[in-house]
C-alpha cells in the first residue's frame, strides 16, 4: 500500500487502524474469534504492501500456532499438540 498512498494518507490509515483495533475492549473483545483477529492482521499486512506469498506464509504459520496452543479461560480448553513437545 506504500506505493499507492502518500505519507499523510498512510498516517491517517494508521490512525484509523489504531482506533478500530483499540475499540475492542472486554467484554466485546472476548467475543471476537482468533480467526477474525487473524483476518484483521492479514488485511493490515496487505495494506502495508506485503506480497501474497508473505501473507500466505503468515496465515499458514499463525493458523498452525492457533491449533497447537493451550487456551485457558471461561471457554473450552484446548490441549497442546503432543507432537510439538
Amino acid at each position: 500500500m506504500a506505493e499507492v498512498l502518500n505519507a499523510s494518507q498512510m498516517q491517517k490509515l494508521q490512525e484509523v487502524f489504531v482506533n478500530c483495533l483499540s475499540e475492542n475492549r472486554a467484554p466485546d473483545y472476548l467475543q471476537i474469534r482468533n480467526e477474525e483477529f487473524l483476518d484483521m492482521f492479514l488485511t493490515a499486512k496487505h495494506l502495508e504492501g506485503c506480497s501474497d506469498k508473505t501473507i500466505r506464509y503468515y496465515r499458514c504459520n499463525i493458523q498452525r500456532m492457533l491449533e497447537t496452543v493451550v487456551i485457558k479461560g471461561d471457554y473450552e480448553e484446548k490441549s497442546v499438540n503432543n507432537n510439538l513437545l
